[in-house]
């Protein structure tokens, strides 16, 4: 799958982005330690957070570092070290071991497809490190995916399907996806 722009990526499915984004934020809570993902589904997830909130958020995204900085109880940690134009990111790390001292609770992860049996993709090496140690590392996993992005898959798998804790999208997802989060309790 070609990388769309950012810019075009964000008006498409836009409404229902912002929609699944502000639903997510809703499983922030008081002194989570969270990541947010560089993406277009996930920059719109601090708009609808109670301004109250203490929170810790590692971003490599450019859109969530910009509404971070604009917000008084959040503590940003800001990873990557390139900055890349084509998704508003930062991407690469001068030390693989940088992420390895965080204990993250949370982690908002998007991806570019996710299949079952391929689990969460993207096609970006220098994002790959990034998201595959994140998913690693993280307590929970929340996947931010709109509905055409299930049933594709990319060239790298960053975390299996069944590391998700839950999933926010909009629309149904097939019987297959149902029947696999019932099992694995993973919630939709």
């Amino acid at each position: 799958t070609a990388l769309i722009p950012f810019e075009n990526r964000t008006i498409q499915n836009k409404d229902a982005k912002m929609k699944i984004a502000h639903y997510a934020s809703r499983f922030i809570e008081d002194h989570d330690l969270i990541f947010i993902d560089s993406g277009t589904t996930t920059q719109s997830i601090l708009e609808t957070l109670d301004p109250n909130k203490n929170v810790t958020v590692l971003t490599n995204s450019l859109d969530i570092i910009n509404a971070a900085a604009a917000m008084q109880n959040i503590n940003l940690i800001i990873i990557g070290s390139n900055y890349k134009r084509k998704t508003q990111s930062f991407v690469g790390m001068d030390d693989p071991g940088t992420l390895d001292k965080y204990n993250i609770n949370k982690a908002f992860m998007s991806a570019t497809g996710a299949t079952l049996t391929h689990g969460l993709t993207n096609s970006d090496l220098l994002e790959y490190e990034i998201k595959k140690k994140i998913s690693e590392k993280a307590k929970q996993v929340y996947l931010l995916a709109d509905h055409s992005k299930f049933g594709k898959s990319t060239l790298l798998t960053y975390a299996p399907f069944d590391r998700l804790h839950a999933i926010v999208t909009s629309q149904a997802l097939d019987e297959e996806y149902h029947e696999y989060c019932k099992e694995r309790n993973i919630e939709i």
